[in-house]
Formats: structure tokens, sequence, C-alpha cells
């Protein structure tokens, strides 16, 4: 995403190319975009990635077949395996 906004687009174009250009390049008619009978597969931001691109790292919770996960339960579980991880 970086090297895009270094050519000079824009952010909007930049997020359009990771999701809804993305599905459309391999097919996918159900995802990218959050619409009725989509696939419920979604990142929730605390903040807009369309101001600040670096937004896309303040990251509420992701929704992976319709189970949402808060920041804190991903967080715990990375802990988890990192502990698991330590040699």
């Amino acid at each position: 995403m970086k090297i895009y906004k270094e050519s000079g687009l824009k952010n909007w174009d930049i997020l359009k190319a990771a999701t809804i250009n993305g599905s459309k390049f391999y097919n996918i008619e159900d995802a990218g975009e959050v619409k009725e009978n989509f696939q419920a597969n979604l990142v929730l931001l605390d903040s807009n990635p369309i101001s600040d691109l670096e937004n896309i790292t303040k990251i509420g919770g992701v929704m992976i077949n319709g189970k949402w996960n808060s920041d804190k339960f991903i967080q715990k579980q990375l802990n988890t395996l990192k502990k698991k991880n330590i040699k």
C-alpha cells in the first residue's frame, strides 16, 4: 500500500484495489464489499483509513465467518502463540 501511496494513488483507490478490485480480479462475486448476501469477513478499524492510510493498523476487531473477534481477543491469542513458540 505504501508503494501505491508513493506513486500518487489516493487512499480510497488504494483501499478499493485491496478489496473490491481484488475480489473482481479473482472472479469472487460475493466478496469485497459490505453488502447483503456477501461473505461476512471484514476488519473493523478504529480510525478512518481514507483520511490516513496508516489507520489500517488500528484494528478494533475482525469478523470471520459471522463470528466477531475483538482486538483484545486477537491480542490474547497472539500472545498465547508467542509463548508456545519460545524456545
